[in-house]
């Protein structure tokens, strides 16, 4: 039986700007197990991607509980955060963010100048043949596809072995065949065991998840199992929160 990887419980976030508050979530609680393949969902200003910040120990919650494989997140200093943020998730962006003038494989390569890893080159190359780039290991990103940049902003999320892998609209800066690339490339992980949340607007984004988390007004609205097969939608090429 599947561990549980996220457990989310009552979990609120309030912005204040002076006297002025807004409550970007409240009462979210849910649970994502280890290998499941979850798409998050919902409008501009729905509170995904505040949630996304949260699971990512990118910000921390006014209230409620996060517990990431056990540990009370919720309870931990900056310092704490940032060394799960550092061993335990992989993050995927919509622009991709890699350094412009570093190689494939140093940009792969970058998570692991922050921790104690011996063997950086050799885990990098495994990493991007992982996604199929291994011969483009010495390129740069202004020589390459937005594709294939992608594909290497994956490999660094795989890179050090996280336990969940997240991804803010991952195929929003891409045409709509790359974009299903991208997807067929997550769906390939999942098969592998990996876990994965997908912060999307696209219904064909979603689909590709076995689940879908749908948020609207900062409440997650609805949780259901997905039944629709991403090769009988159009992909749209959708755009950022």
């Amino acid at each position: 039986m599947a561990e549980t990887l996220v457990d989310v419980e009552n979990l609120c976030k309030i912005y204040r700007t002076g006297s002025v508050e807004f409550e970007a979530l409240c009462g979210v609680s849910f649970e994502i197990t280890e290998g499941e393949f979850v798409a998050l969902t919902g409008p501009s200003g729905s509170g995904k991607s505040t949630l996304m910040n949260l699971i990512g120990c990118l910000d921390s919650a006014t209230s409620g509980t996060y517990r990431l494989n056990g540990t009370d997140v919720s309870q931990l200093t900056e310092n704490d955060r940032a060394a799960i943020r550092n061993t335990q998730l992989g993050f995927v962006f919509q622009t991709f963010n890699l350094l412009p003038l570093a190689s494939a494989v140093e940009n792969v390569e970058l998570p692991l100048l922050y921790g104690r890893w011996e063997d950086r080159r050799e885990r990098a190359m495994a990493a991007l043949e992982r996604v199929g780039l291994a011969d483009w290991a010495s390129h740069r990103p202004t020589e390459m596809s937005g594709g294939q940049r992608q594909r290497v902003a994956i490999a660094r999320a795989l890179v050090t072995g996280p336990s969940l892998i997240m991804a803010d609209e991952p195929t929003g800066n891409l045409d709509s065949k790359t974009g299903q690339q991208i997807l067929e490339t997550f769906q390939e992980l999942h098969a592998e065991g990996a876990t994965l949340i997908v912060v999307t607007h696209d219904s064909v984004v979603a689909a590709y998840a076995q689940r879908e988390l749908h948020m609207v007004d900062g409440h997650v609205v609805s949780d259901e199992a997905q039944t629709d097969d991403p090769d009988d939608l159009t992909h749209g090429e959708g755009g950022g929160e």
